[in-house]
Order: C-alpha cells, then structure tokens, then sequence
C-alpha cells in the first residue's frame, strides 16, 4: 500500500522506536531509582509510560504492516505531543517518550513546542496526502 513511501514510513518508524526506547528508560527509571522509597505517583506515571510505550509498538507493528488506520491513529497520537503549556498550578500536554523542543516562556506559563512530534506529523501528513492521491486516481 505504501510503495513509493518506503522511507517516510522507515522515518516514522524509526522516530516512534526513539519514543519507545525513551519511554522504555523512564519506567526503569521511575521504578529503579536510588531511593529506597516508592512513591504511589511513581507508579501512577510507570503505568502511563507503559501504555504510551505499548501504544508506540502498536503503530510501529500496524505501520510495518501498512495499515492505512494505523496512520490515522499516528496522525492524532503525534499532534497530541506537539504543544505542551505548563505553569506552577497546572500541565496540559501529552509529555512522554523523547522531546527534542523548543521552550517559550509567556508570563508565568512555559509553552513547549515538540520538534520530533513535529517532524513525525510532517512525514504522516506526507504519506496520508499521498495515498489521498493514489485513490483517487
């Protein structure tokens, strides 16, 4: 189904497998710390990152298999990621994996925007608008 988009999808691939490789380290991190002590909101964010992590593998193995819903699926699970705004009271944001971005400060909040969340939209767009044209022709 993706003939002609072999490497976008290998880049799409390859940057949900550095989301899930990150997301692997942080529930190591979060249940093996230094602290003898475990906190109940440690688990809380390890069973997060599990599910985030899941999910990842999920795409990548749909993705391989070049089902279109797959694609669909990744289109949301990344502009989910894009944009993250954070202040001392609150967080809004879908915040896991690897985040290579851009920090602004706007008053008392932190706006940050994802350039990897970025990039994998911009190659899921590219492949989603090109299957658009192959059915249609």
């Amino acid at each position: 189904m993706f003939k002609s988009f072999n490497k976008s999808t290998t880049t799409v691939c390859c940057f949900l497998g550095v989301n899930c490789l990150m997301a692997a380290i942080s529930i190591y991190l979060l249940l093996f710390n230094q602290d003898n002590v475990l906190h109940f909101s440690n688990y809380g964010k390890a069973i997060i990152s599990g599910f985030m992590l899941l999910t990842n593998a999920y795409l990548i193995i749909s993705l391989h298999k070049r089902e279109m819903i797959a694609l669909k699926l990744c289109f949301w699970f990344c502009l989910l990621q894009v944009i993250t705004i954070e202040s001392e009271s609150f967080a809004i944001g879908l915040n896991y994996g690897a985040k290579i971005g851009a920090v602004f400060e706007i008053g008392i909040a932190i706006v940050t925007v994802n350039i990897l969340a970025l990039l994998t939209l911009f190659f899921v767009g590219k492949i989603i608008r090109g299957q658009k044209r192959l059915t249609i022709c």
